[in-house]
């Protein structure tokens, strides 16, 4: 069985996995040796499987696209919510301030922008110093979300209106969590090693 590797000079390799192996790990000092060319086939060096480090790092211009999108998605969500709530159903929401903003849709789409953009610079950091990024980060978009859906509640005695506003911000926290996720799935690479030091 192989996966795809990204060697370091960011061409795409095909390397064999090992049994109970992650995608992009490899056992200490394991090294892949392709069988002998048969007769008439052109021989061509396989690469060479890098010892596991448990470090990872992302594709930065696929990773910022896919953060922009979110962002963008997250945007939609809220403003679709306004839209029902405020036009359809004559709800007045109570989104948090933001940027001197008066108008109820600007300000839960400028909530909603700022929410995934924070959340995407924290995913990306995550990634970069911790074991499990996905995991941790998948905890702690959660529970924002289950801040930012309660926290309606304390800010209007109003039932409806505040029922209103923390249906889309459960909405727009879990397509944040969910979408950047994903994201952080197709960009993740793992880091070379460091060289050794020479003796």
């Amino acid at each position: 069985m192989t996966y795809p590797f990204e060697g370091a000079d960011g061409r795409l390799y095909q390397v064999p996995q090992f049994a109970g192996q992650q995608p992009g790990q490899a056992y200490p000092g394991a090294q892949y040796v392709p069988p002998p060319a048969y007769a008439g086939e052109v021989y061509r060096p396989a690469a060479v499987v890098l010892p596991a480090t448990g470090r990872w790092t992302v594709k930065p211009g696929p990773y910022i696209a896919g953060v922009a999108a979110t962002a963008l998605v997250a945007a939609l969500v809220a403003l679709i919510g306004e839209l029902i709530a405020g036009g359809l159903l004559k709800l007045n929401t109570v989104p948090p301030r933001m940027f001197g903003l008066t108008n109820h849709s600007h300000r839960s789409i400028a909530a909603a922008v700022v929410a995934a953009i924070v959340l995407g610079i924290l995913l990306w950091v995550l990634i970069l110093t911790s074991p499990q990024a996905r995991t941790f980060f998948a905890w702690i978009a959660g529970l924002l979300t289950v801040v930012a859906t309660l926290l309606p509640f304390t800010t209007t005695d109003v039932l409806r209106d505040s029922l209103a506003t923390a249906v889309i911000n459960a909405v727009a926290g879990v397509s944040i969590l969910v979408l950047l996720n994903g994201v952080a799935g197709r960009t993740m690479i793992p880091r070379a090693p460091e060289p050794a030091p020479e003796r």
